[in-house]
C-alpha cells in the first residue's frame, strides 16, 4: 500500500472489510457526515432534552430578531442625524424624540435599558423593554401627554420581567 492521500483510511480494503472498502472522506464530505452525526446524537436524547433544545433555539432566535430590530432603528436614527448634519439642518423630530426619551428614562417608575424613540412626521414609536405592563402603560401615557393629540403614539415596548 502506497502513501496515504488526505482523507483516506489507513488500512487496506482487505483489513477493513467490505463495509469501509474504498471510502474516501473527501468524497463523502463533511456536509453529509455532520448532519448524520447530529441526528444520531439527538435521536438518543430524552423528549425533555429535545424540548429544552427547541426552547433554547427559539429563545436565541427571538433575541436575535429583537436585537436586529433595535440595531435597525438605531441605524435609521443615525442616518437621519448624519443627513441633517451634512445639510446643516436640524430635524424637528430629533427634538421630539430626545424630549420623549429623556422623560421616560427620568421617570422613577419606569425601568428600561434599551429604549428607542423614533419620530416620523406626526407618529412617535416606542421600542425597547420594560419590566411590567404597568411600566409599559406609564411610558405610553407619558409620551401621549407630552405630545398632545397632534401625534400618534405607536407603543411597541415589550414586557420582560427583570431579575
Amino acid at each position: 500500500m502506497g502513501p496515504l492521500k488526505q482523507g483516506q483510511l489507513a488500512m487496506s480494503p482487505m483489513e477493513a472489510g467490505p463495509a469501509t472498502a474504498g471510502i474516501n472522506l473527501n468524497q463523502v464530505g463533511l456536509r453529509i457526515l455532520v448532519p448524520i452525526v447530529a441526528v444520531i446524537t439527538l435521536t438518543g436524547c430524552s423528549p425533555e432534552a429535545r424540548r429544552d433544545y427547541s426552547a433554547a433555539g427559539s429563545s436565541v432566535a427571538t433575541a436575535a430578531k429583537d436585537t436586529g430590530k433595535a440595531i435597525g432603528a438605531d441605524a435609521k436614527a443615525v442616518g437621519h442625524s448624519v443627513a441633517n448634519a451634512a445639510n446643516g439642518t436640524t430635524d424637528p423630530n430629533d427634538d421630539t424624540t430626545k424630549r420623549i426619551k429623556k422623560a421616560i428614562l427620568d421617570a422613577p417608575d419606569i425601568q428600561t435599558n434599551d429604549l428607542v424613540v423614533e419620530a416620523d412626521d406626526r407618529k412617535v414609536t416606542l421600542r425597547g423593554t420594560v419590566q411590567s405592563e404597568i411600566q409599559n402603560q406609564l411610558a405610553e401615557h407619558l409620551a401621549r401627554r407630552l405630545l398632545g393629540s397632534a401625534y400618534e403614539v405607536d407603543d411597541q415596548l415589550q414586557v420582560s420581567p427583570g431579575p
